[in-house]
């Protein structure tokens, strides 16, 4: 635009505004001080959003049936087509079902009510939050366990991380569910164990104990056989210490011809490869074990006959 259209803007400037034209001022007119309409429809706007947000940050109720219709309007709010489903078939039956108790419930709506507090959004934080109370409910794990997992929620949320939260809770969904620590459009990785606790340093983690470490990936899968360790969920990592990986996706037999260990290694789940850097090697065609370096990847298209990984280096 040339420089002479400045001067139109300046005595032709056509104020729309859905807000004002609400409250009997016209949507649109032209008017010689443009500016200051155009502020008065900002101003309209920002009270109109601090009235949507006051009726957002009002706690919810622990009353069972008042929760339940308060939680289901607040995500309509946000998605109505998305949020209806979701209460009917995931959340009400578990937060009417015979797992929960009445001071369970007391602990969800204590967590809802830091969420509002926080300004965490409907969608995802919020449905993701009680996604993961209904896959609980129906995991198998105790009150005490429950209990515990609750007081991590609140210990997280304190810390005042908005994403450390978003994130602890979109694993928690998925590993009370089906033991999933990880899930991308690509990679999965699984636990064979619904055993671990909760904790939190600096970082939310979840210990486990002796498990199977499972990763599935492009219509094939590796796994750490025996391991224990701690997952950081916000950093979608494993720590962990022991474990063995044998050759029987290549057609070998896992009793005779595997690599273990048993000193700490690492693994990024948003991966599906990984690497141990001190491993013993066993082969019936070695006389021996064979110290070295296990590497393992999970590729598309892999069977017993043109499988490359495991591979192992001495």
């Amino acid at each position: 635009m040339g420089i002479g259209g400045s001067k139109i803007l300046r005595t032709e400037f056509v104020v729309r505004c859905p807000l004002l034209a609400r409250n009997g001022l016209p949507a649109g007119r032209t008017t010689n001080n443009g500016q200051r309409a155009a502020r008065l429809c900002i101003l309209a706007g920002l009270l109109l959003a601090t009235t949507f947000a006051t009726a957002q940050t009002k706690p919810f109720s622990t009353d069972q049936a008042l929760f339940l219709t308060e939680i289901t309007a607040f995500l309509e709010e946000a998605d109505k087509k998305a949020a209806r489903p979701f209460i009917e078939e995931t959340f009400a039956p578990a937060w009417n079902g015979a797992f929960l108790t009445g001071a369970m419930r007391i602990k969800v709506v204590e967590v809802a009510n830091y969420m509002l507090k926080k300004r965490f959004e409907a969608f995802p934080s919020f449905r993701d939050y009680l996604s993961a109370v209904a896959a609980f409910a129906t995991s198998g794990k105790s009150a005490t366990e429950f209990d515990a997992w609750m007081a991590s929620n609140r210990t997280i949320i304190d810390g005042g991380r908005k994403k450390q939260f978003s994130d602890f809770i979109a694993v928690c969904a998925g590993l009370f569910k089906d033991n999933t620590l990880y899930a991308s459009a690509s990679t999965v990785w699984k636990s064979s164990s619904n055993k671990f606790t909760f904790a939190y340093d600096t970082v939310p983690k979840i210990v486990f104990e002796r498990m199977d470490l499972k990763c599935h990936a492009k219509r094939d899968s590796a796994v750490i056989l025996g391991t224990s360790g701690i997952y950081y969920p916000t950093q979608a990592r494993w720590t962990g210490r022991g474990g063995k990986v044998t050759w029987q996706r290549a057609g070998l037999k896992p009793e005779a011809t595997f690599a273990e260990w048993a000193g700490a290694y690492e693994v990024p789940l948003k991966s599906a490869a990984f690497k141990v850097d001190s491993v013993q090697f066993n082969d019936p065609y070695f006389d021996r074990k064979l110290l070295g370096r296990l590497e393992d990847k999970v590729l598309a298209g892999a069977d017993e006959d043109n499988a490359s990984y495991p591979r192992f280096e001495s």
